[in-house]
This record gives structure tokens, sequence and C-alpha cells, in this order.
């Protein structure tokens, strides 16, 4: 979002750009099927036969943890990562659905605790800091925020698939040519990434 707003302010300072959570995947695409919203971007976001999909980036899952205590240890042993208690971000507000993780981690038997589960990512590394707790988050996220909580960035310890981030849109937006101009600049700017 940083590098967006930076472009739309430099190149089209009239826009405005409302940004919603996904907070249900399925009805967001249903709604921009229905042309209540003029995009989506996201990951694991479901498939439809009247959406079009692109993938802006591929990111990777890291682990996060006080910088103090990573000083201490700085590679978490399989046993660490699930005795720890975790931070967990859920724009849905932790609906109970089993995430990309913890499913990761039932295929070997193992389980979290989700200590916290808080509805805005930003705030998860801070929530982080100066505690035992850990935090599994989008790479790219947790680097831009290390230090300003003060957090270690380190390896999960199991081996985690990476995701695409992706930009989802309808055939419509296409012969919009503002809307058009819009998925353009998106995909330029993430092209950057």
């Amino acid at each position: 979002m940083p590098r967006l707003v930076e472009a739309l302010r430099r190149d089209a300072p009239g826009i405005d750009l409302v940004v919603r959570p996904i907070i249900d995947p399925a009805a967001s695409v249903a709604s921009l099927e229905h042309g209540d919203v003029d995009a989506l971007i996201g990951g694991h976001l479901p498939a439809s036969p009247r959406i079009i999909r692109s993938t802006l980036f591929t990111e990777s899952f890291v682990c996060i943890r006080d910088a103090k205590r990573a000083k201490l240890k700085a590679r978490l042993t399989k046993d660490d990562y699930t005795r720890l208690p975790h931070v967990m971000f859920s724009s849905a507000g932790g609906d109970g659905l089993p995430g990309a993780i913890d499913t990761m981690l039932s295929r070997h038997g193992r389980k979290r605790r989700t200590a916290i589960t808080l509805a805005h990512v930003v705030a998860v590394p801070f929530a982080v800091a100066g505690t035992d707790l850990v935090a599994t988050m989008a790479e790219r996220v947790a680097r831009r925020f290390a230090t300003a909580a003060g957090v270690s960035v380190v390896p999960i310890p199991y081996d985690v698939e990476p995701f695409t981030i992706d930009l989802l849109h309808t055939r419509r937006a296409m012969a919009n040519p503002a809307l058009r101009w819009f998925i353009e600049l998106v995909n330029r700017v993430c092209g950057t990434l």
C-alpha cells in the first residue's frame, strides 16, 4: 500500500481510494462480481470463472519474536515454535477456521496456541515486542516493521509453501478506462516490490 499510495498521490492526486479488509473471501469475490468493489488484492482468494486473476508477487512466511529474546536464541526449534504462545493476524477477527500455518502444523501432528488474535496486521509486531510471544507473518510486512517494533525476523522451523498475492478484477473493469489505468498502476507498482 505505501508504494501504491505514493504513485496515486504523484500520478492522480484527485483519485480517492477506499481500502477495506477481506473478511470473508467468498463474499468479497461476490461483491467484485456484482460491481460493489472494483478490485481485490490478497492471498488465498477463491477462484471464479467470472474473475480475471493476475499474480502480483510471491510472498513467504517468516516468524517474528522479541529482538532481545532472539539475540539469546536466534533460531527456533520445532518444539519452541509450538510451545511458545502465538499472535495471529485475522481480518475476520479470528473466525476459528484453520489458516495455512495451522494446516501445515496439523500435517506434522503439531498444534500451536494462539494467545492473541489481532484484526490489524501492523499491530502484530508491536504486540510481540517485549514478550515471549511469536508470530508468523508475510515476510515483507515483518521486515518493514521489525526495527520500529523491536522484533527480529527469524526462520520458521518448518517448510512452509510460499503464497501469491493476486489482483482480481472483472472483464468489465478492463472496458472502463479509469479502472484499467488503476489495474495497470497496481501491476506496475507491484512489479517493483
